[in-house]
């Protein structure tokens, strides 16, 4: 079975060519987003590039498996505000990395947003939630 090993959202990732290893820069627990506060109901833009890196692992008697995954990105009242699609296919290896690069997220308010990972493997007809990552979106009005 695929099974979920971490998830990291960072500002970047990079790959060392020799080992195959990930170093993650800037690991992001919470953003601050400084200008005027969003008329109720507005939705407006994170202005930042991000990355959501995460580790798939399967086990060796498990024989090797593909999955859909998707990342619902929710807002602090469960709505959700975007959606990412990729595949997790460990046919060939026994670990896979999915990098989900990400220009901007929308908010609505301050609050803690999530990061909701989901995984259908191949056969499955539902997707199974397999974490909720949070991120904290706080406002810094100007004058």
């Amino acid at each position: 079975m695929i099974t979920h090993l971490w998830t990291v959202l960072c500002s970047k990732s990079s790959i060392d060519k020799e080992t195959n290893n990930v170093s993650l820069f800037s690991v992001i627990e919470q953003v601050t987003i400084s200008g005027p506060t969003l008329p109720q109901g507005q939705t407006g833009l994170v202005p930042m590039e991000f990355e959501l890196v995460i580790l798939w692992y399967n086990s060796p008697v498990a024989g090797p498996q593909r999955g859909h995954a998707r990342i619902l990105f929710k807002d602090s009242s469960d709505n959700t505000l975007s959606t990412f699609e990729f595949d997790a296919d460990v046919t060939s290896s026994r670990r896979h990395r999915t990098t989900a690069k990400v220009n901007g997220l929308p908010f609505r308010e301050p609050g803690t947003y999530r990061f909701l990972l989901q995984l259908n493997l191949e056969g499955e007809t539902e997707f199974k939630d397999i974490i909720s990552y949070p991120l904290d979106i706080s406002f810094q009005p100007t004058p």
